[in-house]
C-alpha cells in the first residue's frame, strides 16, 4: 500500500500551559487535496487569444507626432472595429487600451467615444474623432504584422489622398481637420456630394433645381433671336445674383480645364 505524505505540525493552543494537549494541523500541499476537501484553488489567468492578437511591434512613420497618413474612410474603420470586437477572446476595454497607445501624451479613449463613433454613418462622419485615427493606426500595424497586402480600395485611397486634395493642412492622408457637417458654398442649383472615398464635390441637382425649358413661343420677344430654334430655352431668372453666379460657374469650369491641360476652344 503506497504511503501518502502529509505535513503535520503540532501547535499548542494560545494561552495554554506547557503541559496542555496539542492539536495537529495538516498542511495541504497539493491542489488535488484542496479540491478533495472542497477548497477552491485560485485560478491562474492566462492570456486569451484575443489579447495575444493585439501585441504588435510595428513602427509607422510619423506616429511619434501623431501624423500617420490615413488612407481609409470612417466607414471602413468602423467596419474593421466591429469585426475585430466580434472575435473570440477580444475585450472592448483591452482594445481601447491598445488603441490609445497610439497617442504619446497618455490620452485615453473612453467607451462613449467609441460608441459615438460607431453610431455615425458616412465616409467622413467622425473624421475628427480620436478613435478614427487610433483605430486606423491599430489595424494598419496589424496588417503589416500579418503580412497582408493592400486592398484595391486602399491603393485607390493613396492615389486620391496624396496631399493635393487635403487643402487644409497640405499633408498626405485623409482629411482629419474638416468636420463632416461643415457648410459648403455652392452655385444656384448645385449641392455638395460626398463620394465613397470621402471627397466632397458639387453636383447639379437636376431633380429639384433644374428649371423647366420653354419653347420659342413661350419666351419674351427680346429673347427670340433665332426663329429656327424652337425648343430648349431657359426661363428668365429675374435675379442679378443668379446671372452672375452662372457666369462664375462657367469661369470655374474653363479655369479647371486650363489647369488640366484641356483646350476649351475649338
Amino acid at each position: 500500500m503506497p504511503i501518502q505524505r502529509t505535513n503535520r505540525v503540532r501547535r499548542r493552543p494560545e494561552g495554554s500551559k506547557a503541559n496542555a494537549p496539542t492539536r495537529t494541523v495538516t498542511l495541504l500541499n497539493s491542489s488535488k487535496k484542496r479540491e478533495a476537501l472542497g477548497i477552491k484553488s485560485a485560478k491562474i489567468k492566462r492570456p486569451t487569444k484575443g489579447s495575444n492578437n493585439m501585441k504588435m511591434d510595428v513602427y509607422l512613420e510619423g506616429e511619434e507626432h501623431e501624423n500617420v497618413p490615413v488612407y481609409d474612410t470612417c466607414d471602413g474603420v468602423r467596419e474593421k472595429i466591429r469585426a475585430f470586437l466580434c472575435q473570440d477572446g477580444v475585450v472592448q476595454a483591452a482594445f481601447l487600451r491598445e488603441a490609445a497607445k497610439t497617442f504619446s501624451n497618455g490620452r485615453k479613449i473612453q467607451v462613449n467615444m467609441l460608441n459615438r463613433f460607431l453610431g455615425q454613418k458616412g465616409p467622413n462622419s467622425g473624421n475628427v474623432s480620436s478613435i478614427f485615427y487610433a483605430g486606423y493606426v491599430f489595424f494598419e500595424k496589424m496588417r503589416i504584422r500579418d503580412g497582408k497586402p493592400k486592398t484595391v480600395f486602399r491603393e485607390e485611397m493613396e492615389d486620391i489622398w496624396d496631399g493635393v486634395l487635403n487643402w487644409r493642412n497640405h499633408e498626405p492622408g485623409f482629411d482629419r481637420q474638416t468636420r463632416h457637417n461643415t457648410g459648403y458654398l455652392c452655385g444656384p442649383g448645385y449641392v455638395p456630394v460626398i463620394d465613397e472615398y470621402g471627397r466632397v464635390t458639387t453636383q447639379y441637382d437636376f431633380r429639384d433645381s433644374a428649371p423647366s425649358l420653354l419653347s420659342y413661343e413661350e419666351i419674351p420677344e427680346w429673347y427670340q433671336d433665332n426663329i429656327f430654334i424652337r425648343q430648349g430655352y431657359r426661363p428668365e431668372s429675374k435675379s442679378t445674383y443668379a446671372c452672375l453666379s452662372s457666369w462664375l460657374i462657367l469661369l470655374q469650369a474653363n479655369f479647371t480645364k486650363s489647369l488640366l491641360g484641356h483646350n476649351t476652344h475649338p
